[in-house]
Protein backbone atom coordinates (compact mmCIF):
# COMPACT_ATOMS: atom_id res chain seq x y z
CA UNK A 1 0.00 0.00 0.00
CA UNK A 2 1.37 3.38 -0.86
CA UNK A 3 2.08 5.85 2.19
CA UNK A 4 -1.12 8.29 1.21
CA UNK A 5 -2.90 4.92 1.18
CA UNK A 6 -1.69 4.57 4.62
CA UNK A 7 -2.34 7.92 6.02
CA UNK A 8 -5.65 7.97 4.03
CA UNK A 9 -6.52 4.80 6.34
CA UNK A 10 -5.28 6.24 9.61
CA UNK A 11 -7.73 8.79 9.09
CA UNK A 12 -10.64 6.77 7.95
CA UNK A 13 -10.32 4.89 10.94
CA UNK A 14 -9.89 7.88 13.44
CA UNK A 15 -13.13 8.82 12.62
CA UNK A 16 -14.58 5.73 12.49
CA UNK A 17 -13.43 5.24 16.35
CA UNK A 18 -14.41 9.30 16.97
CA UNK A 19 -18.34 8.49 15.45
CA UNK A 20 -17.83 5.36 18.21
CA UNK A 21 -16.88 7.32 21.20
CA UNK A 22 -19.48 9.72 20.21
CA UNK A 23 -21.96 7.15 20.66
CA UNK A 24 -20.31 5.75 24.11
CA UNK A 25 -20.38 9.20 25.29
CA UNK A 26 -24.39 9.81 24.57
CA UNK A 27 -25.16 6.56 26.09
CA UNK A 28 -22.61 7.54 29.34
CA UNK A 29 -23.88 11.06 29.75
CA UNK A 30 -26.89 11.89 28.10
CA UNK A 31 -28.83 8.56 28.03
CA UNK A 32 -28.30 7.67 31.56
CA UNK A 33 -31.97 7.92 33.77
CA UNK A 34 -32.46 11.58 35.25
CA UNK A 35 -32.48 10.23 38.99
CA UNK A 36 -30.36 8.23 41.22
CA UNK A 37 -26.62 9.00 39.38
CA UNK A 38 -23.96 8.55 41.99
CA UNK A 39 -20.51 9.04 41.79
CA UNK A 40 -19.67 5.60 39.86
CA UNK A 41 -21.91 7.22 36.96
CA UNK A 42 -20.22 10.89 37.22
CA UNK A 43 -16.94 9.09 36.89
CA UNK A 44 -18.27 6.99 33.61
CA UNK A 45 -19.40 10.34 32.44
CA UNK A 46 -16.13 12.11 32.90
CA UNK A 47 -14.62 9.40 31.51
CA UNK A 48 -16.68 9.38 28.40
CA UNK A 49 -16.03 12.62 27.97
CA UNK A 50 -12.28 12.46 28.03
CA UNK A 51 -12.26 10.27 25.44
CA UNK A 52 -14.18 11.75 22.85
CA UNK A 53 -11.66 14.31 23.95
CA UNK A 54 -8.64 12.11 22.62
CA UNK A 55 -10.46 10.97 19.75
CA UNK A 56 -11.20 14.43 18.59
CA UNK A 57 -7.37 15.22 19.20
CA UNK A 58 -5.89 11.88 17.24
CA UNK A 59 -8.18 12.27 14.46
CA UNK A 60 -6.98 16.23 14.24
CA UNK A 61 -3.71 15.39 14.31
CA UNK A 62 -3.94 12.52 11.53
CA UNK A 63 -5.48 14.82 9.27
CA UNK A 64 -2.43 16.89 9.80
CA UNK A 65 -0.34 13.70 9.17
CA UNK A 66 -2.50 12.77 6.15
CA UNK A 67 -1.79 16.71 4.81
CA UNK A 68 2.23 16.38 4.85
CA UNK A 69 1.81 13.25 3.26
CA UNK A 70 -0.32 15.60 0.47
CA UNK A 71 0.71 16.73 -3.19
CA UNK A 72 3.86 18.97 -1.33
CA UNK A 73 4.98 16.25 0.95
CA UNK A 74 6.18 17.54 4.03
CA UNK A 75 7.65 14.10 5.87
CA UNK A 76 8.72 16.21 8.82
CA UNK A 77 4.95 17.53 9.13
CA UNK A 78 3.64 13.96 8.48
CA UNK A 79 6.42 12.31 11.20
CA UNK A 80 5.50 14.87 13.96
CA UNK A 81 1.75 15.35 13.59
CA UNK A 82 2.01 11.37 13.09
CA UNK A 83 3.69 11.09 16.80
CA UNK A 84 1.14 13.75 18.30
CA UNK A 85 -1.70 10.99 16.56
CA UNK A 86 0.39 7.93 18.43
CA UNK A 87 0.01 9.97 21.54
CA UNK A 88 -3.19 11.07 21.90
CA UNK A 89 -4.09 7.04 20.64
CA UNK A 90 -2.02 6.40 23.98
CA UNK A 91 -4.03 8.40 26.03
CA UNK A 92 -7.15 6.99 24.28
CA UNK A 93 -6.25 3.24 24.81
CA UNK A 94 -4.93 3.72 28.36
CA UNK A 95 -8.34 5.48 29.85
CA UNK A 96 -10.39 2.85 27.89
CA UNK A 97 -8.59 0.33 29.29
CA UNK A 98 -9.81 1.43 32.87
CA UNK A 99 -13.13 2.55 31.51
CA UNK A 100 -13.98 -1.10 30.11
CA UNK A 101 -12.09 -2.64 33.24
CA UNK A 102 -14.13 -6.02 34.28
CA UNK A 103 -14.23 -4.38 37.76
CA UNK A 104 -15.85 -1.43 36.54
CA UNK A 105 -18.28 -2.79 34.54
CA UNK A 106 -18.80 -5.04 36.95
CA UNK A 107 -19.59 -2.17 39.60
CA UNK A 108 -22.16 -0.96 36.75
CA UNK A 109 -23.75 -3.96 36.12
CA UNK A 110 -23.97 -4.59 40.21
CA UNK A 111 -25.57 -1.03 40.41
CA UNK A 112 -27.98 -1.32 37.81
CA UNK A 113 -29.23 -4.84 39.72
CA UNK A 114 -29.85 -2.80 42.62
CA UNK A 115 -31.71 0.24 41.14
CA UNK A 116 -33.06 -2.27 38.23
CA UNK A 117 -35.77 -0.27 35.93
CA UNK A 118 -34.47 2.33 33.67
CA UNK A 119 -30.79 1.85 35.21
CA UNK A 120 -30.11 -1.57 34.36
CA UNK A 121 -31.39 -0.92 30.57
CA UNK A 122 -28.92 1.84 30.99
CA UNK A 123 -26.38 -0.32 32.30
CA UNK A 124 -26.94 -2.75 29.04
CA UNK A 125 -26.84 -0.56 27.26
CA UNK A 126 -23.25 1.28 28.41
CA UNK A 127 -22.12 -2.79 27.96
CA UNK A 128 -22.79 -2.44 24.11
CA UNK A 129 -21.11 1.04 23.98
CA UNK A 130 -17.91 -0.55 25.21
CA UNK A 131 -18.21 -3.23 23.24
CA UNK A 132 -18.95 -1.32 20.20
CA UNK A 133 -15.27 0.59 20.60
CA UNK A 134 -13.18 -1.88 21.00
CA UNK A 135 -12.72 -3.11 17.02
CA UNK A 136 -12.32 0.58 15.93
CA UNK A 137 -9.19 1.12 18.77
CA UNK A 138 -7.85 -2.21 16.77
CA UNK A 139 -8.23 -0.65 14.05
CA UNK A 140 -6.57 2.39 14.81
CA UNK A 141 -3.59 0.89 16.51
CA UNK A 142 -3.11 -1.47 13.12
CA UNK A 143 -3.54 1.70 11.35
CA UNK A 144 -0.45 3.91 13.54
CA UNK A 145 1.74 0.80 12.91
CA UNK A 146 1.25 0.86 8.96
CA UNK A 147 2.26 4.45 8.51
CA UNK A 148 5.39 4.21 10.94
CA UNK A 149 6.09 0.98 8.78
CA UNK A 150 5.70 3.12 6.02
CA UNK A 151 7.24 6.53 7.13
CA UNK A 152 10.28 4.23 7.90
CA UNK A 153 10.12 2.51 4.48
CA UNK A 154 10.06 6.16 2.64
CA UNK A 155 13.13 6.96 4.51
CA UNK A 156 14.92 3.93 3.73
CA UNK A 157 15.53 2.69 6.85
CA UNK A 158 14.66 -0.37 8.41
CA UNK A 159 12.45 -0.42 11.24
CA UNK A 160 10.36 -3.14 12.89
CA UNK A 161 6.42 -2.34 14.25
CA UNK A 162 5.05 -4.78 15.74
CA UNK A 163 1.36 -3.97 17.38
CA UNK A 164 0.69 -6.10 20.21
CA UNK A 165 -2.48 -5.74 22.69
CA UNK A 166 -0.72 -3.74 25.02
CA UNK A 167 0.45 -1.25 22.44
CA UNK A 168 3.61 -1.12 20.02
CA UNK A 169 7.11 -1.23 19.54
CA UNK A 170 8.90 -0.12 17.11
CA UNK A 171 12.85 -0.59 16.55
CA UNK A 172 15.31 0.06 13.86
CA UNK A 173 17.37 -2.63 12.60
CA UNK A 174 21.00 -2.47 13.16
CA UNK A 175 23.02 0.00 15.44
CA UNK A 176 25.08 1.66 12.63
CA UNK A 177 22.85 3.95 11.73
CA UNK A 178 23.94 7.38 11.52
CA UNK A 179 23.26 9.90 14.06
CA UNK A 180 21.48 12.13 10.77
CA UNK A 181 19.54 8.68 9.77
CA UNK A 182 18.35 8.39 13.17
CA UNK A 183 17.45 11.88 13.53
CA UNK A 184 15.35 11.59 10.28
CA UNK A 185 13.18 8.62 12.03
CA UNK A 186 12.79 10.12 15.14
Amino acid sequence: MALEDDFADLVKTWRQLNETVQALRITTVEDQPAEGAVLLIERCADAAEDLLGWSALGLSASADAQQGIGVIPNVSRARHSLKTSQQHFGRLDDQFFVFASYERVSELVRFGRRRRGEWLAWVHSMREAISQCREPIQQVRDALASCWDGLAEHSGTSVSVQSTNIGQQISTAGAELNEDTRDRIT
